[in-house]
């Protein structure tokens, strides 16, 4: 139909041209007159696609670039050292892929407890719940002589009238072999602390709480109690001062660059001989080093550089505050955290100080690389900092299993949140000792949860803060979750969807994969139908987008770029294209569609749809011209089938024809079922386990028709069935 309606016009145009042509008219008449307006107009639609439309744009996205440039590095300017430097330190820890595993001789940074070590016959006297321990060091201690420490008690409203520093340093390799004199008692402490006091009684700093001293190690329930206490301690400091272990000519270099620095000013109001120590490559290095310090890898880190009021920096004899820092860092770099020192621990500090809330999911996402030791410490070293921390634990506990401790922690997310918690499941469950359906919290370090279903749980939360945003799918509208949990095992009633009959290629498959795969006996009686239009509905344009209108169903007619991106998305899937370029800036979607030329969808392989795909003038027309430049605009139809191959799913097709092509985690398999779970905003995944209606979660699914509500709001009692997840 729409071929007729594009060149029905041109057809009776060219009719008077014949006519013409049969009398003694001029050449010239008679090439215009078998041509016509519309007759010029196909042909300079044949010209522009064949030299700037839908093949050769295709034929781009497989092919390497014709000019293939390496930049080449700039040598001897400032700037240029700057970047070098900046790729060096960005490779840091919140990075998830540089993500580390302590060895056992790396620093620890977790309340480590001491039962197996030597703290000689000093005994700690029980804190009340309102007290917390300072030290002050002796000042007429000498170099030669043991440290000199006093120890008191005093309620932290005291302590914050009387004004102490907190001390926030790495706790060192090693053990505790250097003993110092603790109100007249033997106490063994690291080297590294007892080297940090000697320099701030050398300061005279007053009182300090150190946390190695401050809190008995050795007594695992006074350390859980302290845990909650931390954020009153590092907020009631006048002072937190932070010291990092770098050499004395890297200090030197920093405190000289520190001190001369103006804040106010940029690079080129800066005195000349501030402009000189920045072009001296000494002072390049030394930032290098204060950056890459392990100081900023440590998990507990975070929270006492977040939440101090006053930062300052121990420099060996030297205290620098963080501003002059801030500022000596900017003139190596536009912004301060792009250095990556960690970019994260300044993010979350600056949030802390304009008192905006953080959630306890969103830190522990965004903080999986730091370190610590004690697996406890992944999560509480993080709870004086999120406001939901005692919604999903209430109580600190060192003596606690850690499976024990994300069970409590995943029921209440989904009592108080969302059953949506249950999607962000990447831990092995064979080795985790974890229910399917819980995350482990403990762990995102060693698995980190998918960013896709991340994103998607901090969407739905955003909306339920705020009435006015906009929801991206709500396939159970806005029902509860009904759950009940015995043990390791969540019951919930579930609408069924089907059962997954065909599966495509995700872009993260190693080779020698077996995807895709699909089940014959459902592909012998699947309906072949136009795969065009069940492509148009499958990509989800704008979905992964807030504030743009849902896509109207296809109307071939009145969006005529509907039919440029349908014709675009299936015809890309011809196996004459053959390989892909791995140099081509377009090269995942191209191997994306080489993989998943055998989908099979629509009574036929995707391969096979595109065969039979008209010429792309034949097929779009007049359409071809809607909105298009030269060279960019066409390849811009591929854009949204690049996002969505992106999102590492695979493509779907349920066992009813009805639901045409969907989306599925990527370690969905053929026979799992789909299932509406109530309370959940997206169709659920779950593998069949021994037993009558046991199941297993394998992750989220996108299903056409199901994800604004459609299908739920049509939902009888009678439809729905009592499942077990374990």
């Amino acid at each position: 139909m729409y071929f007729l309606l594009c060149y029905v016009p041109v057809v009776m145009e060219l009719l008077p041209g014949i006519f013409i042509l049969l009398t003694d008219a001029t050449t010239v008449v008679k090439v215009l007159a078998i041509f016509g307006l519309h007759g010029l107009q196909l042909l300079g639609l044949v010209l522009y696609e064949i030299f700037y439309g839908i093949v050769p744009s295709t034929r781009r996205i497989f092919s390497a670039p014709k000019n293939r440039t390496l930049p080449s590095p700039t040598n001897g300017s400032a700037q240029a050292r700057t970047e070098d430097s900046i790729l060096l330190v960005a490779s840091g820890p919140s990075d998830p892929s540089h993500a580390r595993q302590l060895e056992p001789n790396c620093p620890p940074d977790s309340r480590e407890s001491l039962a197996d070590v030597d703290r000689g016959c000093y005994v700690y006297t029980p804190l009340l719940d309102t007290d917390i321990r300072l030290i002050r060091v002796n000042p007429s201690t000498t170099a030669s002589d043991p440290l000199q420490l006093e120890l008191i008690h005093l309620r932290l409203l005291t302590a914050r009238a009387r004004s102490y520093t907190a001390l926030s340093y790495t706790w060192g390799a090693g053990t505790y072999t250097t003993a110092v004199s603790l109100n007249g008692r033997n106490l063994r402490i690291r080297s590294n602390l007892e080297q940090i006091l000697r320099r701030l009684g050398s300061l005279d700093c007053g009182w300090i709480w150190v946390d190695a001293i401050c809190i008995n190690q050795a007594d695992l329930k006074e350390c859980s109690a302290q845990v909650l206490r931390m954020c009153g301690i590092y907020a009631g400091a006048s002072s937190v001062l932070a010291s990092l272990d770098i050499t004395s000519e890297d200090t030197e270099r920093i405190v000289q660059l520190a001190t001369l620095v103006n804040p106010e000013l940029s690079q080129d109001g800066q005195t000349e001989e501030m402009y000189r120590l920045i072009e001296d490559p000494t002072s390049l290095l030394a930032i290098q080093h204060f950056c890459g310090q392990s100081y900023w890898d440590r998990i507990w880190i975070i929270q006492e550089f977040a939440i101090g009021h006053s930062i300052d920096f121990l420099l060996c004899d030297s205290i620098v505050g963080l501003k002059a820092i801030n500022a000596v860092l900017a003139l190596f770099a536009p912004d301060p955290y792009s250095l990556r020192y960690n970019s994260s621990i300044f993010d979350i500090r600056r949030s802390w100080q304009i008192k905006s809330y953080m959630f306890l999911l969103d830190i522990l996402v965004g903080t999986r690389g730091s370190l610590c030791i004690k697996r406890h410490d992944r999560v509480f070293g993080l709870l004086g900092l999120v406001s939901d921390g005692l919604d999903l634990l209430s109580e600190p506990n060192y003596e606690a299993d850690l499976n024990d401790l994300s069970l409590s922690m995943t029921r209440a997310y989904i009592e108080r949140r969302s059953i949506d918690i249950v999607l962000l499941a990447p831990h092995p469950k064979e080795t985790s000792g974890l229910p399917s359906w819980s995350p482990d919290w403990f762990r995102f370090d060693e698995s980190p949860p998918d960013r896709r279903i991340y994103d998607q749980l901090v969407d739905l939360r955003d909306q339920n803060v705020s009435a006015a945003s906009p929801k991206r799918w709500y396939a159970t509208g806005n029902t509860s979750a009904g759950v009940e949990f015995l043990n390791y095992t969540l019951r919930t009633s579930a609408r069924s969807l089907g059962t997954i009959c065909s599966l495509g290629w995700a872009l993260s498959d190693p080779e020698g994969h077996d995807f895709p795969m699909s089940n014959e006996r459902w592909a012998r009686r699947c309906k072949k139908v136009d795969i065009t239009k069940v492509m148009y509905q499958a990509i989800l344009k704008s979905q992964y987008a807030y504030n743009r209108p849902t896509p109207p169903r296809y109307k071939r007619l009145a969006f005529p770029e509907q039919v440029l991106e349908t014709y675009c998305w299936t015809y890309i899937f011809l196996a004459k294209h053959g390989r892909c370029d791995s140099e081509n800036p377009w090269s995942d979607l191209a191997r994306w569609a080489c993989a998943n030329r055998t989908f099979f969808a629509g009574g036929r392989r995707l391969q096979d749809h595109a065969k039979r795909l008209c010429h792309p003038v034949l097929h779009c027309g007049i359409a071809l011209w809607n909105d298009l430049t030269v060279n960019s605009r066409t390849l811009d139809l591929f854009q949204d089938l690049k996002n969505m191959a992106s999102k590492n799913m695979r493509l779907m097709c349920l066992d009813d024809d009805s639901f045409g092509i969907g989306w599925a985690v990527r370690s969905a398999r053929l026979q799992d079922e789909a299932f509406l779970i109530p309370g959940c905003s997206v169709p659920v995944i779950l593998r069949q386990c021994e037993g009558e209606r046991r199941y297993k979660v394998v992750g989220d699914a996108i299903v056409l028709g199901v994800m604004k509500g459609e299908i739920w709001g049509r939902t009888r009692q009678a439809d729905l069935v009592d499942i077990q997840i374990i």
